[in-house]
């Protein structure tokens, strides 16, 4: 999980290149993240002809030949499917999280909220009553995602599925609890939606790895694995899926995935209490 492409230079590299002879490397690259993979490999292409070239120049004489053989772990045909799948699962999780906040919009907007004000139900009973159904729901359908993951795209499954079932409920987690702040926010479902879709599918897309690989230890990517469930998501079920991980290899994901919960949680726990009041 550290490191995404690894260059070997053989012994006798430099000797085979003023000998006249091609020269060759190795390209160890993560198959796990197809388009991190691509990026990789033609990076490391233009950077070899750019060196023949270089040497030639210096040396008056043509382009010397050096061969690069590629090898990719954990998705050794870089199959695009195998993964793109475990990845796209982060964007289909996303419905139990509109379910949710049309839940809570919809009581408010129908004025029947007002009704639970005057019940002895307390604000943290009113949200793990939204909660626990659509999550429960949530996990029985990360089963059906799995076994269509398996049986239909034939994907490779390395992990434990017990890991995988547990690490999936707490995405479905944050994304609940972000998806409760929304709905105790605001009051109109159409609003909800637009919300939703802004927050959760296009970044889902676009900035949580899938399809452009997130630089690692950049401020963007700090703060998008701290404020964006999928931006965690996405890496960590590559992982369960293709490179066999558990749960100490994600960890920094669960941390994350467990304070963005957290904070939503307070945060809607409080605003609630403040409508009681």
């Amino acid at each position: 999980g550290e490191v995404g492409l690894a260059v070997v230079i053989p012994p006798g590299f430099g000797a085979a290149l003023t000998g006249g002879r091609a020269a060759t490397v190795q390209l160890v690259l993560d198959g796990s993240d197809y388009f991190e993979s691509l990026a990789y490999g033609n990076n490391v292409t233009q950077r070899t002809i750019a060196f023949g070239a270089a040497m030639a120049a210096a040396t008056g004489g043509a382009p010397l030949p050096v061969v690069v053989h590629t090898r990719a772990l954990y998705n050794a045909p870089l199959k695009w499917i195998d993964a793109m799948i475990p990845g796209l699962m982060a964007a289909a999780f996303c419905f139990p999280a509109i379910a949710v906040a049309l839940a809570c919009t919809r009581e408010t907007e129908q004025g029947s909220y007002e009704g639970l004000l005057s019940t002895p139900i307390r604000p943290a009973e009113y949200l793990l009553g939204k909660l626990l159904p659509y999550l429960v729901i949530g996990s029985v359908g990360t089963v059906l995602s799995w076994g269509l993951a398996l049986g239909w795209f034939k994907v490779p499954f390395r992990g434990a599925l017990s890991a995988y079932v547990l690490l999936t409920a707490l995405f479905l987690l944050s994304l609940m609890s972000i998806a409760i702040l929304i709905g105790a926010t605001v009051s109109q479902q159409r609003h909800a939606i637009i919300i939703i879709v802004l927050i959760f599918f296009v970044p889902s897309f676009f900035l949580s790895g899938l399809l452009i690989p997130l630089e690692p230890g950049s401020p963007m990517e700090r703060i998008l694995t701290h404020t964006l469930p999928a931006a965690n998501y996405v890496g960590m079920n590559r992982a369960i899926f293709l490179k066999g991980a558990g749960m100490g290899a994600v960890r920094l994901q669960v941390l994350n995935l467990l304070r963005i919960s957290g904070v939503a949680l307070l945060a809607s726990l409080l605003l609630s209490r403040k409508k009681v009041a």
